[in-house]
């Protein structure tokens, strides 16, 4: 949903930030503080959709594969992990692994370790509007 905004109005809005279409994110006081007079854009998911998305980002995506390789992120059915490819039969299974996983963590504070080095589901939307 990013991109296809920064797409969209990147050529509409001369002020518009940011241009490049991956690789920056900003929270809220940084972008206040760097542009005060900027209108602020928010785009929310559906939690559950995203929560969604969050996991096969970390399944699927490039950028996810790299995090959590060498992990024990479930990517292989029944809560196990491989380092070969992943397979979309078992995304139900490992989806329930991966929830199951951090309601076991006593804070649930994003932390690299137990978050497979990639997404911890907790709180992750709101997080941004603090």
């Amino acid at each position: 949903a990013g991109s296809s905004w920064i797409k969209l109005l990147r050529d509409k809005l001369p002020r518009f930030q940011p241009k490049q279409l991956i690789g920056q994110e900003f929270s809220l006081s940084y972008t206040t503080d760097t542009w005060p007079n900027a209108q602020i854009l928010l785009n929310l998911k559906s939690p559950r959709r995203h929560i969604w998305s969050l996991f096969t980002e970390c399944k699927y995506d490039g950028w996810g594969r790299r995090h959590i390789n060498g992990t024990k992120f479930p990517n292989a059915g029944g809560g196990k992990h491989t380092d070969g490819e992943p397979s979309e039969e078992t995304d139900d299974d490992d989806f329930v692994h991966w929830l199951k996983h951090f309601l076991k963590l006593k804070t649930m504070e994003p932390i690299k370790i137990p978050s497979f080095q990639c997404y911890h589901p907790s709180n992750y939307q709101s997080r941004a509007l603090v």
